[in-house]
């Protein structure tokens, strides 16, 4: 056996999964102080749909519901915090746990600095160390593909600038993220299918990230092979709260092993595809999957042939081209293989490989990509 490497594994955040209830607010009121408050930040949907939720709260709970898709980084800064505000709790989908995350950031800062300078500069967040304890932040997921409740970034669009930006810093964490199967019932077939192949994305970009460690290619695998088995029978059985609950675990397995590594050229092939073309963060993120995998795979056949394995025997199939495998899983998804459906032309690759050309999130990867590789991938799947 080769010696391992020395690493890290680092996850702070406290997880309660629960898969019969729905969520029970009042747990937050034992013992709660009078002298301070709790905001809350929900989408609207959550709002309506469950509203029973949000029954007879006390007065020092804020409920701030107007988070919108991909949050903007001048709606974010604009969020309220009340001066006496100490804990936040985010209930939604990835945007608005990623909006929750940055309302948290000016939260521990005491508001001091503007939102574009905590994102640019983290060390301004580490300054509230010493006083991080004072706070609580906690994070309940409705969709099941962004694990923002178990990482320590948050995503903010700055449309204005074509730019996606990210706040970052162990600071936040969240304290616990609280996992309920059921809240993620009500997700239409669209929804439930790029936000589960937006945890795939994760797994499989962490496993051959040049980051990634003994423990967290086990979380990899097992996030893997729950949602090749799981996803594609969900989208045609939304009701289905077993599939629901195996999707739910699938992400927090993603969220595990990302967490440590932080995501890779997928996904910075996918923000432009975002920017330019608004096509929805999951599709976006694992529609160059398949070829990504191809190239790894030149790198390291022997790390690569798991998830090859994983693929064949849920897809019944012995082809050994992953790119042609996946396209088959994507079509199973109800996902679309081309950027052409969603109006990418020809013409557009050279500005969206211009744009997804990122050196310190592509050279994260096993196989280092330049702009003319990032080009052919988008070409393949055009």
């Amino acid at each position: 056996m080769k010696n391992l490497p020395a690493f890290q594994h680092h996850m702070p955040v406290k997880i309660n999964f629960e898969t019969e209830t729905l969520l029970d607010l009042t747990q937050f009121q034992v013992d709660n102080d009078p002298k301070f408050s709790t905001l809350l930040v929900v989408s609207k949907s959550v709002g309506n749909i469950f509203s029973e939720l949000f029954l007879e709260l006390p007065d020092n709970f804020k409920i701030y519901s107007e988070v919108k898709k991909n949050p903007a980084l001048i709606d974010i800064a604009d969020m309220p915090i009340l001066e006496n505000c100490n804990r936040i709790i985010g209930i939604g989908g990835g945007s608005v746990m990623d909006s929750a995350k940055a309302c948290f950031a000016r939260l521990i800062t005491r508001d001091s600095y503007p939102l574009k300078d905590l994102i640019t500069k983290p060390e301004l967040i580490a300054s509230a160390k010493n006083s991080r304890q004072d706070f609580n932040f906690t994070l309940v997921p409705t969709t099941f593909g962004t694990s923002s409740e178990l990482t320590s970034w948050g995503t903010v669009w700055d449309w204005q600038n074509s730019q996606k930006l990210s706040i970052s810093s162990p600071l936040l964490y969240p304290d616990q993220a609280l996992i309920h199967p059921r809240l993620s019932d009500t997700l239409p077939g669209y929804i439930t299918a790029y936000t589960g192949l937006d945890t795939l994305s994760h797994a499989m970009e962490s496993y051959w990230n040049r980051n990634s460690t003994p423990i967290s290619r086990i979380y990899c695998l097992e996030a893997i092979k729950y949602c090749v088995a799981t996803l594609p029978q969900l989208v045609d059985d939304l009701a289905n709260k077993k599939l629901r609950n195996s999707i739910a675990i699938a992400s927090i397995l993603a969220g595990m092993a990302f967490s440590q590594t932080k995501t890779s050229t997928a996904h910075a092939l996918s923000y432009p595809l975002t920017l330019q073309h608004n096509i929805a963060h999951g599709f976006a993120c694992s529609i160059t999957l398949g070829e990504i995998f191809n190239l790894n795979n030149k790198t390291a056949p022997e790390l690569m042939a798991p998830i090859l394995n994983i693929f064949q025997e849920n897809m019944e199939t012995s082809n050994d081209n992953f790119a042609e495998i996946f396209k088959s899983f994507l079509t199973a998804c109800r996902a679309s293989t081309k950027l052409g459906d969603y109006g990418v032309k020809k013409e557009n690759i050279t500005n969206l490989a211009k744009a997804a050309y990122l050196p310190k999130q592509t050279n994260s990867m096993l196989y280092q990509v330049n702009e003319e590789e990032i080009a052919k991938v988008y070409r393949a799947v055009l």
